[in-house]
């Protein structure tokens, strides 16, 4: 089994899955250092070569004082499109949307809030190509409206986590635009109360 790449591959992504949910209960209990740890260790599985190599030109630019709110920083929030058949394995996807939600969450709280959009920013975007993918190859499967709902229920949360970014740098047509989408998706859902 140890020679056979997909196998190992498979553990990397299972791996990376309870890293990920071991940082998510580091968050939820308030240790932030031992989360950030794991969700970094997911992420480097999770995501796609050029995101993670764009996190950490971002890490570098963004920790430097010196280019922190320089145009070189602002450009780096660009997020990259990524061939869709090179993204994380479909069956991975609301943990990778999660962990980057989690991730910018963290990173909102310490004030890097350049740091929290791109990774909001990099939910956002795999959300949409994983939706836009799913929509082009539906089939009659039984569990494709359950997997929509829990796409469209993380990027609820990725919305309104960068509608509140947004609005910290001062971007307010941005941040209504995400307020605008989330109250749809929720009112859409059902899941919106007035």
């Amino acid at each position: 089994d140890s020679l056979n790449p997909d196998t190992d591959s498979t553990h990397k992504m299972l791996e990376a899955v309870v890293n990920f949910r071991i940082g998510r209960n580091y968050l939820d209990t308030e240790e932030s250092g031992d989360g950030e740890k794991h969700l970094e260790m997911a992420l480097k599985v999770l995501l796609p070569p050029r995101w993670i190599e764009q996190l950490e030109q971002a890490k570098k630019l963004l920790s430097d004082e010196a280019t922190k709110n320089t145009k070189e920083a602002t450009a780096i929030l660009l997020p990259l499109d990524i061939d869709i058949t090179h993204s994380p394995t479909y069956q991975y996807i609301p943990e990778t949307i999660d962990c980057l939600n989690q991730s910018g969450i963290l990173w909102t709280r310490r004030g890097e809030i350049k740091r929290a959009l791109l990774l909001l920013e990099m939910a956002h975007r795999l959300f949409l190509m994983v939706k836009q993918q799913l929509e082009k190859n539906e089939t009659n499967e039984d569990n494709a409206p359950d997997v929509h709902k829990i796409l469209d229920d993380l990027n609820m949360h990725t919305l309104f986590f960068l509608a509140q970014v947004h609005g910290a740098l001062g971007n307010q047509v941005e941040s209504a635009a995400c307020c605008h989408q989330t109250l749809y998706m929720q009112y859409a859902s059902n899941s919106y109360d007035p």
